[in-house]
């Protein structure tokens, strides 16, 4: 229904108004008319309010209608006033218009002069209120504008500023726009940008078309640096040609965008120079795919990158045996499952198969990776623990041998046959003819040496310098030997005592054919011999190694467990009571199973079953399950099942350890991913009722409605209840502390019900008579929200691979050429027993370096600095004494707060071998 038009009469005739009363609503339905007789009547009237229009005559008594004009300007400036006289002339119209008369329109007789009056009071009205509602749009648009977060600058055609919001100064350093109100707008280019940006202005103003959107430098009043992307239009402003610059500071964005970049090539660099080979992999239907592959890879298994990438990881580098394509599938569902794989695996190479240790890291969610795969190559150590083994298996003939002469041929056997040395002669001392006599040699030695001769016992030669000193004696060519002998075809020696009892001799028919692990192996032989011999004179040896033995197992820290094939406890170490706090009374006898977490006794049982059925070389079977300790918690525990006991035996060896911290740092692990849907800004206007009056193209778009549809609708309907209850209670804090507006994130639900984050800027709408609504500004966040998102997965990434390195491992920064801990992994802090959190901001010197290597340790420290890559073997204090540690470093230059990776290898066991 239209709104009524008030219309008040005035006029000294009684009889005309009642007409006009009568008259006037039959023309136009939507006017009521009021009436009074005299011009001080129509001012009372007027000041009670509600007057839409006056209509007066102009011949009144007292005060006539230009006089009453006159005095209704004084106080209502705007309100249409129609002259309507009987007595009309140019004059009386002049002195009308000059007092600001709206129109003049002379009586005349009939009916018919009440339909052009109505019209011309319509019209009046009309035209007023469209007056009215073009002043209250340049107010909302110029309240959109001061209150939009975009910056807009006005320039005219010589680059003066014009206007700008306050935003815009915002961005350029200034607290008042209208400071900067008549400057030159190049004050701010940045100088390597101006060429290019005056251009692009040049070409608004001549071809009066817009222009692309480009970034550029501006430098802000306190000579600041910041980013800026941005259009240029042509527009008029106050009549002239102007161009209106919009632009948005991109500054963080760009800061984000450079934060993001570091950390990739951190990581890069770290993955890069990563001293295993490792693989960088991701799912494709369930099977690992190879993504990225270090140097240290190509160097080690010989595939080309291009080659490996794209190639799943059973076809690469699976050796094709059916053993190894199973052992491979249980891994992958190990690994897919959570469970953190640490394996020894035999790997197809370019050119042969190697063994490796095997361990993965899981990085779910980061891009298409999922997860890395480290190979340490143990290929060496395999081969020589096998040799080992079967070197523990001549040993256990050696100490079962019956006399001396069975001692001799089995060393030559086991020299041949195991260590693969095929020319090798034992001999034994004869301390009463001085002499060491041949006691047993290889065929082959025989064959190709020829029968040998009895050595002295003391005196120059080799035999008697290695029987004398009790080390060995090398010669990388045995024909520098200073002596009388002929040694015929052999080149390279070795002589190795045993102990008091003779020598060994190895030879090779080349030069330089024996190198340091040579020496190991066949002294740990000549030593397993020395303890034959002396065996066979001393049963009360034996029984002191027994009592050895038996003394590591009961204060290893490992449990160590003998378990029947029906998983009953015949035996546990002491250790086992001070892990899970029962006694050996309470545990020996009952099935192990009793005491592991009902959802992982199946799982245990199973893996039990596969030790059960291994064979004696078969690889040790490997779980992880929960078991009940005396106090009623469940520990993890991490068993290791080798096997059954050589001999008749029929027990099988378990070893244990507790892992309840390292599974509680496997679950704290989490990864988090938020899908959002990118659109533009949107704008909108509501009234006071909270219905939407204005949307501008952009936030119908991206909410998927045409503008039509949304003119006239509640904001709700683009809210969720949560959401537009939280916005209202925004708008009531605003309108209770007299704030202006207010910005804050919030959703917008599209048509088909999905939410997209934005940042919103509201504004209460300019009114003089209370509140009238407000306009919004609404940014889309989401590149933003991604940006972030992606930097702290990339940061995730890289930290779940650092924290979960076996290796001790520290981040450093050098500090006046001190290097200074920034991060520690747990293996560091466990290894040289420190709280990894605490160290943070030591001098590693400080904490690890024993004090009669602080000179050595700072020479390292200026080679690491100078950008040198180290990996030599180095002496550092750790949690249980000084260690032997294979060190090596990787820089990371450019790092915000990291110059480089420090990892410690623990060799003690290895070098104290040597």
């Amino acid at each position: 229904m239209a709104e009524p038009v008030r219309v008040l009469h005035v006029d000294d005739e009684p009889g005309f108004v009642e007409l006009t009363t009568e008259l006037l609503p039959n023309e136009d339905g939507r006017i009521e008319v009021e009436t009074a007789t005299s011009a001080a009547e129509g001012l009372d009237r007027l000041a009670d309010g509600g007057i839409d229009c006056v209509v007066s005559d102009y011949d009144m008594p007292g005060t006539n209608g230009i006089e009453f004009l006159e005095a209704v300007r004084e106080e209502y400036p705007e309100l249409p006033f129609i002259l309507f006289t009987g007595k009309g002339s140019e004059e009386i119209a002049s002195e009308a218009i000059s007092a600001g008369v709206t129109d003049y329109l002379q009586k005349k007789g009939g009916t018919d002069q009440y339909a052009l009056l109505a019209n011309r009071i319509g019209h009046a009205v009309e035209a007023l209120l469209a007056r009215e509602r073009s002043e209250r749009r340049k107010r909302e648009y110029r309240t959109l504008i001061e209150s939009s977060p975009a910056s807009i600058i006005v320039l005219d055609r010589g680059y003066d500023i014009l206007y700008l919001n306050p935003s815009a100064a915002e961005t350029l350093g200034c607290d008042e726009p209208d400071d900067l109100v008549g400057t030159s707008a190049w004050q701010f280019v940045h100088p390597d940008d101006d060429e290019a940006a005056r251009e692009r202005v040049e070409q608004v103003f001549a071809e009066r078309e817009p222009a692309g959107t480009r970034e550029y430098r501006l430098i802000t009043l306190d000579d600041t640096e910041r980013y800026a992307r941005g259009n240029i239009v042509p527009v008029t402003f106050e009549g002239g040609q102007a161009a209106q610059i919009v632009f948005t500071d991109v500054t963080e964005q760009k800061q984000r965008e450079a934060a993001l970049k570091q950390e990739r090539e951190r990581f890069s660099a770290l993955f890069e120079e990563f001293p295993e080979p490792t693989i960088a992999y991701g799912y494709e239907n369930g099977t690992p795919i190879v993504r990225a592959v270090n140097s240290a890879f190509v160097e080690t298994f010989g595939y080309d990158p291009d080659f490996a990438i794209g190639t799943a990881i059973k076809d690469l580098v699976v050796p094709p045996t059916e053993h190894a394509q199973q052992q491979a599938e249980r891994l992958k569902q190990r690994v897919k499952s959570g469970e953190q794989v640490d394996a020894v695996v035999r790997r197809q190479t370019a050119d042969s198969t190697r063994w490796f240790n095997l361990r993965n890291v899981s990085v779910p969610g980061v891009d298409d990776i999922d997860g890395y795969v480290v190979y340490a190559d143990v290929h060496e150590r395999v081969r020589r623990e096998e040799q080992f083994k079967q070197l523990h298996d001549g040993t256990r003939e050696l100490l079962g041998a019956d006399d001396e002469a069975a001692v001799a041929e089995t060393v030559a056997t086991v020299a041949k046959e195991v260590l693969g040395y095929e020319y090798t002669a034992v001999r034994f001392a004869d301390e009463d003819a001085g002499e060491l006599r041949p006691a047993a040699a290889t065929a082959e030695a025989d064959e190709t040496l020829g029968t040998r001769p009895p050595y002295p016992l003391r005196g120059d030669n080799p035999h008697a310098s290695a029987y004398e000193h009790g080390a060995p004696v090398v010669y990388d060519d045995v024909r520098e030997a200073d002596d009388d002998y002929d040694r015929g075809l052999a080149r390279s020696a070795m002589y190795l005592p045993i102990g008091e009892h003779g020598v060994v001799k190895i030879s090779a028919l080349t030069v330089g054919a024996f190198d340091r692990s040579d020496i190991e192996i066949a002294s740990i032989l000549t030593a397993n011999a020395q303890a034959a011999l002396d065996r066979l004179g001393r049963e009360v040896e034996i029984d002191r190694v027994r009592d050895r033995y038996q003394a590591f197992v009961e204060h290893a820290s490992d449990i160590v467990a003998l378990l029947d094939e029906d998983g009953i406890v015949q035996y546990q170490s002491p250790v086992a009571e001070r892990v899970v706090g029962h006694s050996n009374e309470e545990i020996v006898g009952r099935r192990i199973f009793e005491m592991v977490h009902p959802e992982d006794r199946e799982r245990v049982t199973e893996r039990f079953q596969e030790m059960v059925d291994l064979e004696t070389d078969g690889e040790p079977v490997t779980a992880e399950f929960r078991v009940r300790d005396a106090d009623g918690d469940w520990l993890w525990i991490e068993s290791v099942g080798g096997g059954k006991l050589p001999g008749d035996s029929e027990e099988y060896v378990v070893t244990s350890r507790e892992i309840t911290e390292r599974k509680r740092r496997e679950q704290e692990l989490e990864r988090y991913e938020t899908i959002v849907e990118i659109a533009g800004d949107g704008v909108y206007t509501l009234d006071e009722h909270g219905c939407i009056t204005f949307v501008n193209e952009s936030l119908a778009t991206y909410t998927g409605y045409d503008r039509e549809e949304l003119l006239g609708e509640p904001v709700s309907l683009l809210l969720t209840d949560d959401n537009h209850r939280r916005g209202t209670e925004i708008i009531r804090s605003l309108l209770s502390a007299d704030e202006e507006e207010a910005v804050f994130e919030i959703e917008f639900c599209t048509r088909e019900g999905e939410q997209i984050p934005v940042e919103l800027n509201v504004a209460m709408l300019p009114s003089d008579d209370g509140f009238r609504g407000t306009v919004g500004v609404g940014r889309i966040i989401t590149e933003r929200k991604e940006r972030e998102q992606q930097l702290e997965r990339e940061r995730e990434r890289f930290s779940a691979l650092f924290e979960n390195f076996p290796e001790p491992t520290v981040a450093y920064r050098f500090e006046d050429g001190t290097p200074v801990v920034r991060t520690a992994n747990e293996a560091f802090a466990e290894t040289f027993g420190y709280d990894a959190e605490a160290v943070v901001g030591d001098s590693i010197d400080d904490l690890i370096v024993p004090p009669d290597r602080l000179s050595e340790a700072r020479t390292l420290d200026e080679r690491v600095q100078a950008g040198k890559l180290i990996d030599r073997q180095i002496q550092r204090e750790a949690a249980n004494g000084e260690r032997c540690f294979q060190f090596r470093n990787i820089p990371c230059p450019g790092g915000e707060d990291v110059d480089g990776f420090a990892v410690y290898a623990d060799i003690t066991e290895r070098v104290e071998r040597e």
